[in-house]
């Protein structure tokens, strides 16, 4: 018999395959940013309770939708933008690893403070196509 915990963990999963699979690229990537600043502040605020376990697994989440990031960047544009995004996921990357190893405060706020814009300017990309 399953808990309510796991039902819940199940419609969510659920709910969540839904809307990928009906969205569009743009919302895919408006997605991930949304779930990265999720995990991003769980890893803040497990870092500030001294839960390292749970700090640990959001950063790793982390890290993993900043690969997905990184992946999704179009290399067909005639720009410096691609080159750009391609350093700041990797810096931001590096800083993810340095604030797990730390549990460094100011550097999850720091990254937190990088994507912010990123994920606000990609949202106003949407509204306005």
């Amino acid at each position: 018999m399953s808990s309510p915990d796991e039902k819940t963990k199940a419609y969510r999963d659920i709910e969540l395959q839904a809307k990928i699979q009906n969205a569009s690229p743009h919302k895919l990537i408006e997605m991930l940013f949304d779930g990265l600043l999720l995990r991003l502040q769980y890893a803040y605020r497990y870092a500030e309770e001294g839960n390292s376990v749970l700090r640990d697994e959001a950063i790793q989440k982390s890290l993993e939708i900043l690969i997905g990031l990184h992946e999704s960047i179009s290399t067909q544009v005639e720009s410096d933008l691609p080159y750009n995004l391609s350093r700041l996921y990797e810096y931001m990357q590096r800083q993810l690893l340095r604030a797990r190893i730390g549990n460094d405060l100011p550097i999850l706020d720091e990254v937190i403070a990088l994507v912010e814009p990123l994920a606000s300017g990609w949202r106003e990309i949407g509204t306005n196509s």
